[in-house]
């Protein structure tokens, strides 16, 4: 169904039904997936637009975790992907790591700090520490 409620050919027939009924399969294995990853601690994120098509006919992958979001032009259909690009794909915040650096560490040492603290687990910040005189202070 077009999302403006009107029923027509382009979109109400065996083709489109067929191909939606092919797309909510193939969204259905990949939430699974994302469900099965996350309990193992990894990620699968599922992100559909639903463009000139009612974002209801999504809300089965949407109760599984799947982002669904709808757009009736191009305007729209750019806000959303850039909506899901800077809030659901790039995640990017800021956050203080607090490291140790031990006294006597000298110029040039490279250190990898662990992540977990942001619950990010195996991964590692490298560091590279560089000691130097600042003559202006």
């Amino acid at each position: 169904m077009h999302p403006t409620g009107v029923d027509t050919p382009m979109i109400n027939n065996d083709y489109t039904r067929n191909w939606l009924a092919k797309m909510m399969e193939e969204a259905e294995r990949l939430c699974d997936a994302a469900v099965r990853m996350k309990r193992n601690q990894a990620q699968l994120s599922v992100h559909f637009v639903a463009f000139d098509v009612d974002a209801k006919v999504f809300d089965p992958v949407k109760k599984l975790g799947a982002t669904v979001v709808g757009a009736l032009d191009e305007t729209q259909l750019n806000a959303q992907l850039s909506f899901i690009l800077q809030k659901k794909i790039l995640l990017e915040e800021e956050e203080t790591v607090r490291v140790h650096v031990a006294p006597g560490i000298g110029d040039g040492t490279v250190m990898a700090a662990p992540l977990r603290g942001l619950g990010v687990h195996n991964f590692y910040l490298r560091l590279h520490i560089r000691v130097g005189f600042d003559a202006a202070t």
